[in-house]
């Protein structure tokens, strides 16, 4: 049986706000056994950067959820 990890993974960093299709940096502190998540503020999409129109409708819908 496998279990179906990214589609948990998607479903939490949805639930904290980050948005499908957003990129995140993982920060590990393993001294301390801290995970942190942030925001991928060079916009990027699969390694290369968002167009112009895509960070437009990116931060509108940012805005939205806000």
């Amino acid at each position: 049986m496998t279990f179906p990890w990214m589609q948990i993974t998607d479903a939490m960093l949805e639930h904290a706000g980050f948005l499908p299709g957003n990129q995140v940096l993982f920060s590990i502190d393993y001294r301390h056994g801290h995970i942190t998540i942030t925001p991928d503020y060079d916009y990027r999409i699969a390694g290369r950067y968002m167009s112009a129109p895509e960070t437009e409708a990116m931060l509108q819908r940012r805005s939205k959820r806000n």
